[in-house]
């Protein structure tokens, strides 16, 4: 059969213009009602803030009760990553990572002290207690802005094969856009699905971007 050789690049774009922003959020300075938060429209600066299950605003703070989920969205849009959901740690503060979900938004959860901190990159985090305790949060402490979109990568790596292949590219970075392109870059194309290299020599480079 004949050789195959199969020659991978890849190359990575920066994603963001501004530079990474940190800004805390106390609920306390928010004009919440002490009643459940799934009945109010809260927004603070570039933040909304979507609450279900039975989460009130009680005695300054968040009771974010089991079952509860706290949905974060940027406006504009523009990638969230890192949350710090700051918990009262003298009252009932969640004591292990796992008893917070991450419903969308993929990432991270770490527990420090009384404070869970979500890590990732993504336009909406959505988080939910599944422990049997309440929480009460004080603030959510949000970075946003410049970040790295992850290099993509190739399945399988470049080397010389000895039957047709497909090649999967993938970039860690939710939500991140792959172009690809065959031609030594004259024309790209969005990468949808695996590409396949049946015969000769293939070069193929790649580029990840994310919200353009």
């Amino acid at each position: 059969m004949k050789k195959l050789s199969i020659l991978l690049l890849f190359a990575i774009m920066a994603i963001f213009q501004a530079q990474a922003t940190t800004t805390t959020i106390t609920f306390s300075l928010l004009s919440l009602e002490s009643k459940p938060l799934n009945t109010q429209e809260i927004e603070s600066e570039k933040f909304q803030f979507i609450f279900t299950g039975t989460a009130e605003y009680k005695n300054r703070r968040v009771r974010f009760t089991q079952n509860s989920t706290l949905k974060i969205l940027r406006k504009p849009t523009m990638a969230i990553t890192k949350i710090k959901y700051i918990c009262d740690p003298k009252d009932n503060p969640p004591k292990e990572a796992s008893e917070c979900k991450i419903k969308e938004g993929q990432g991270n959860v770490t527990l420090e002290g009384s404070t869970l901190i979500w890590t990732g990159c993504a336009n909406i985090v959505h988080i939910e207690n599944i422990s049997s305790t309440t929480w009460r949060i004080i603030s959510v402490e949000i970075t946003y802005g410049e970040t790295e979109v992850a290099a993509p990568t190739f399945s399988p790596e470049g080397g010389e094969y000895n039957e047709p292949r497909s090649v999967t590219i993938t970039s860690a970075t939710q939500g991140a856009t792959i172009s690809y392109s065959t031609d030594g870059g004259a024309n790209w194309a969005t990468y949808q699905s695996p590409i396949a290299v049946t015969h000769g020599t293939t070069t193929i480079q790649a580029k990840a971007t994310y919200n353009n």
